[in-house]
């Protein structure tokens, strides 16, 4: 029951409001209206976000560590075009090789372990002709060789076999000008051919 809302008037007890009452008067009572479109917005944006967070919560769990290492027989480094400017891989008696190429496509620089474990380090020319050369043999003599744009004159610098340097100058056509001490070993190291570009 409820009391009368007049302080000056003697106590009187009201009668409670019937729920026929409540009800009626709460259909004058304004709600605000959800937009339906803006609901569904809403509602796809949560879907969309949830999903994007389980994605990367899978992803995270799954993903593999980067391989430690990358086994294959032949590694290709190629520019923006396409165009391949570095090689390495294994020659068909199982020898390792790197060669790197210019724009053009020449090869400018080679290194290669041969069969018999000797080495070559060769600078090539615009022509893919090989002009400065560092080897290592397998018996232990190396050298230094220069040669001319034919592949005859030049220089060498060598180490024997007996651990002795020696000198070798040839003129344009190939023939030995000078020399210091006599080698014993060949007056040439002779320039190995470059690869062909894969």
């Amino acid at each position: 029951m409820f009391l009368a809302s007049n302080p000056l008037e003697p106590r009187k007890l009201m009668p409670r409001p019937t729920s026929e009452v409540l009800l009626a008067e709460t259909k004058y009572i304004r709600r605000p209206r959800v937009s339906s479109s803006f609901a569904s917005a809403a509602l796809l944006a949560t879907l969309l976000l949830a999903g994007d967070l389980a994605i990367r919560s899978v992803h995270a769990q799954h993903d593999p560590a980067p391989p430690k290492v990358i086994i294959a027989q032949e590694f290709r480094l190629v520019d923006k075009a396409g165009a391949t400017r570095a090689t390495l891989q294994t020659q068909p008696e199982g020898s390792p090789g790197i060669v790197l190429y210019d724009k053009s496509g020449k090869v400018r620089v080679t290194l290669q372990v041969r069969p018999d474990g000797s080495s070559l380090l060769a600078f090539h020319d615009a022509m893919s002709k090989p002009r400065v050369e560092l080897e290592h043999s397998s018996d232990g003599t190396g050298g230094l060789t220069f040669t001319n744009s034919k592949g005859n004159g030049g220089a060498a610098l060598v180490i024997g076999a007996d651990g002795n340097p020696a000198a070798i100058f040839k003129d344009k056509d190939g023939k030995v000008s000078w020399t210091a001490p006599e080698p014993d070993i060949p007056l040439v190291l002779e320039p190995d051919k470059p690869e062909k570009k894969p």
